[in-house]
């Protein structure tokens, strides 16, 4: 027995993904005796649909001529918009080696600390960096005809800082002012740039500048040379004293005679450092350190004789030398692991930590006394109002304190523990070398050639170079 079959004509299904930049179609047969749809048809409800873009005359082809139930065709395909180029930095300096302090180093192993150059002079007018300015990008198209937007590169600031100017195409930025070209990895700026063409002497008299200072000459015996830049001696330093809150370089070395120092917030390279006090923030560069008192994150003795002997060398990180010590086993102080900040920061707030002390006990006594004469009703008004303000003062100074306490207490514990670093020598560790590694301490008794002296828990350790 025959079954009758109503007759369904082919359907097609379009879809259109959420972003509006593919259009699908897929069909279902005809049953019995139902109709099939003629491309013509087809075309006409894609374009009924608003699909006007991005159609894929083979894909329509394939489907008039071959096409398959139940399978998903892309037919249409928006034009995706390109995302425009980001802005760029193009400086006209090396930038990587900017703050790098790296002597030149001589055939024969020594440094020629004239090579140095540590301050970088510019001239008014000199370009120091461009900006490309980030692109449109390129706008798209969906399906339906619709405009996409592209997303703009992003922009970058400029780093223009103080005496740096910028040139009408707003994206040039050149020297405001001749001086030291500066970077501090967020602003390039000028600092303004002294320079002394003789000794620094009874002649100059004392020397502080805002800014950088080029010495052709020497500092000379008690005399004092400031700046809140560099300072570059192409001479010698006497018994003097030098301040900068950024690097020193001193070609000829420093003889301080037990009476000069140098304090810098960078590094300070010189051609050696004999019976002198040093403070430095970054590194310490030197082909000989002797009798002196030295403080820095790191201290790097490598070069030319390489020699370490005498005095007090304190470092964060590293100290590294050729020789340490004597054959004379002269007393040489090597502590290590302890940061020079750290122990600054500790004795100021030490110093602040028993003021405060002091302070609170003495607010405290008062307070008690006025507070008893309250209690029997015998607090006169203005020494009511006197109470009152030292309440408020007292809870003040307590609350400064309670800080205090903590950072001590934090710094006392740092100091007690400290573990990190390493000395390293090249060639002899002398006996007479004491190492002290937070609260341990070694002293060598016998020479030790190419080791690396470090702490490993509770013992300071040596081992192999």
């Amino acid at each position: 027995m025959d079954t009758l079959r109503e007759a369904v004509n082919e359907t097609m299904t379009l879809e259109v993904t959420p972003d509006k930049m593919l259009a699908v179609v897929s069909f279902k047969p005809s049953l019995g005796d139902g109709k099939q749809l003629g491309i013509d048809e087809i075309k006409k409800q894609i374009h009924d649909k608003g699909i006007v873009y991005g159609l894929d005359e083979n894909v329509l082809n394939d489907i008039e001529s071959n096409r398959q139930m139940e399978f998903k065709y892309i037919i249409a395909r928006g034009m995706v918009p390109q995302k425009g180029d980001d802005a760029k930095s193009l400086f006209h300096f090396d930038v990587e080696n900017f703050n790098k302090v790296q002597p030149k180093e001589n055939e024969d192993g020594t440094v020629d600390f004239k090579s140095l150059n540590i301050v970088h002079n510019v001239n008014k007018g000199q370009v120091l960096y461009e900006k490309v300015p980030a692109t449109e990008g390129i706008e798209g198209m969906n399906v339906f005809g619709e405009v996409v937007r592209a997303v703009k590169g992003k922009d970058i600031r400029l780093p223009r800082g103080k005496n740096v100017d910028l040139l009408e195409d707003g994206k040039t930025l050149v020297a405001g002012i001749s001086g030291r070209l500066c970077y501090d990895k967020h602003n390039i700026y000028i600092a303004p740039l002294l320079v002394i063409e003789k000794d620094v002497d009874s002649s100059t008299g004392n020397v502080e500048f805002v800014g950088s200072i080029l010495i052709n000459g020497s500092v000379k015996n008690g005399f004092k040379v400031k700046a809140t830049g560099n300072i570059e001696i192409h001479g010698s330093v006497e018994a003097a004293h030098l301040e900068a809150e950024g690097d020193i370089s001193v070609w000829y070395g420093i003889q301080g005679i037990d009476k000069g120092t140098v304090k810098t917030n960078g590094n300070l390279v010189a051609k050696f450092i004999q019976n002198a006090s040093v403070e430095a923030t970054g590194n310490v560069v030197a082909e000989a350190i002797m009798h002196s008192q030295v403080a820095a994150s790191n201290v790097y003795v490598e070069k030319g004789k390489g020699l370490i002997v005498g005095g007090q060398i304190i470092a964060s990180h590293y100290i590294t030398a050729t020789t340490m010590g004597s054959s004379m086993a002269t007393q040489t102080d090597l502590q290590i692991g302890i940061p020079p900040h750290v122990m600054n920061e500790f004795k100021q707030i030490e110093k602040k930590y028993f003021t405060l002390s002091e302070e609170l006990s003495k607010i405290g006594q008062s307070v008690n006394f006025l507070t008893t004469k309250q209690a029997r009703g015998e607090l006169p008004p203005d020494k009511l109002e006197l109470l009152r303000k030292l309440l408020i003062t007292r809870q003040q100074t307590q609350s400064t304190h309670r800080e205090l306490s903590s950072r001590y207490k934090e710094l006392s514990e740092s100091i007690q523990d400290a573990t990190g670093g390493q000395i390293k020598v090249k060639n002899i560790l002398h006996s007479g070398v004491k190492v002290t590694m937070g609260s341990l301490v070694k002293y060598i008794f016998e020479d030790v050639t190419y080791c690396t002296v470090k702490r490993s828990g509770a013992d300071i350790v040596i081992g192999g170079y």
